[in-house]
């Protein structure tokens, strides 16, 4: 739900804290949204899953990485 429209300074929404928030990530992504914070939290941390070597976006840093094999064959690109 919108809260308040700040124009180009951002947005304030109100949204449920549960799986539906955390679907509806990817798509405002998608869609040029960037967070600033999140429930008064300014530092928001992420799980990344790779198959390939990550590089963290600009203004990110990675605490910390853990090598894994995945039971599964891997997927070709493309």
């Amino acid at each position: 739900m919108l809260e308040r429209d700040f124009g180009a300074d951002g947005t304030i929404f109100i949204t449920r804290r549960d799986q539906q928030f955390t679907d509806m990530i990817p798509r405002l992504i998608d869609r040029g949204v960037s967070f600033v914070e999140i429930g008064a939290n300014d530092a928001i941390m992420l799980t990344v899953l790779s198959a390939a070597d990550f590089a963290p976006p600009e203004g990110a840093r990675a605490l910390f990485s853990q090598p894994f094999r995945s039971i599964r064959p891997p997927v070709a690109p493309g």
